[in-house]
């Protein structure tokens, strides 16, 4: 990424825009640095949205990867910069608060999030490579064994996917492809 910075300027008061004023960024400064900022942090909610929305184990390691590595090269240019860059990204990005957090840094999520797929990539992949063939295996398994519960269906597969095999369940009794019977706390399932 190319950034090119105007020549520095002053502020009104003719405070330098380089330097912090009793610690706080000096006014005008996110005006004057607005491009380069919006050059930098743009792409971040982009990253982030397509985490959130990866299709595949291996798609979603790549994109956490990117994010945090973008994340730490923004990191070092702020900080390779004066003090009041630092200022801004560690306010920004190191010292964030919400509702729930009072303080908190940004990409910590995303590295726990990473460390954890890392860690449990070869279940991740089984899951997925079990959620590929979910409506097929559930159709063998109704065809194998007529008026089997619902809740033994579940038992069949990793725990993770009991929601899906719910939805589909769900969607196959209201389109008449099985039948759903009540039976105690759960429900018999059967072809037509």
């Amino acid at each position: 990424m190319m950034l090119f910075r105007k020549k520095l300027r002053t502020t009104v008061s003719g405070n330098p825009l380089d330097k912090l004023i009793n610690g706080d960024l000096p006014f005008g400064w996110y005006s004057y640095m607005e491009k380069e900022i919006k050059e930098w942090e743009t792409p971040i909610p982009e990253m982030v949205n397509a985490v959130l929305h990866a299709k595949t184990v291996d798609e979603k390691e790549r994109l956490l990867k990117k994010l945090i590595d973008y994340y730490e090269k923004y990191r070092t240019w702020c900080y390779s910069k004066d003090d009041c860059w630092k200022k801004h990204f560690s306010g920004r990005w190191e010292y964030c608060h919400n509702s729930k957090c009072s303080d908190f840094d940004f990409i910590e999520p995303y590295k726990e999030s990473l460390s954890s797929l890392l860690e449990n990539k070869e279940h991740l992949l089984e899951i997925e490579k079990q959620r590929a063939s979910l409506q097929d295996s559930l159709i063998v398994t109704i065809q194998s064994n007529p008026g089997m519960l619902q809740t033994d269906i579940y038992k069949l597969f990793d725990h993770e996917l009991r929601y899906e095999i719910s939805d589909i369940l769900l969607q196959w009794d209201k389109e008449g492809q099985i039948i759903r019977k009540k039976r105690g706390s759960s429900y018999s399932i059967c072809l037509p």
